[in-house]
């Protein structure tokens, strides 16, 4: 993976770049939201995990920033801009698919 991480142990389904991780996470928190009885999301971690592992034995890139704090520039874009509409897909007022197009569109020119 181009974050330099392992990612050998822990959750999640490890992705090549970046692109592929902002895109499948804005696909998925789309998703979550179209859901009635879903009151909101959070992302697991604030920062990636130490690439020598920690406490049990995690290594991966789960990060909003890396470990130097530095933000991984594309997640951060694709989540700022999720996050102004996804009370009016939660509610209906604004289409997840049209959102996930502008979103693709912010992932492809990177």
């Amino acid at each position: 993976m181009d974050s330099g991480l392992p990612n050998s142990k822990g959750a999640g389904q490890p992705v090549q770049t970046q692109r592929e991780r902002a895109y499948l996470a804005a696909r998925f928190v789309l998703k979550v939201m179209e859901l009635p009885y879903v009151v909101g999301y959070h992302w697991f971690q604030y920062s990636d995990q130490p690439a020598e592992g920690r406490f049990d034995g995690e290594n991966s890139n789960f990060g909003l920033v890396n470990i130097r704090d530095e933000p991984w520039d594309l997640l951060t874009r694709v989540f700022a801009r999720l996050n102004r509409w996804v009370e009016k897909v939660h509610v209906r007022e604004a289409g997840a698919e049209e959102l996930l197009r502008e979103v693709s569109e912010i992932v492809e020119k990177g």
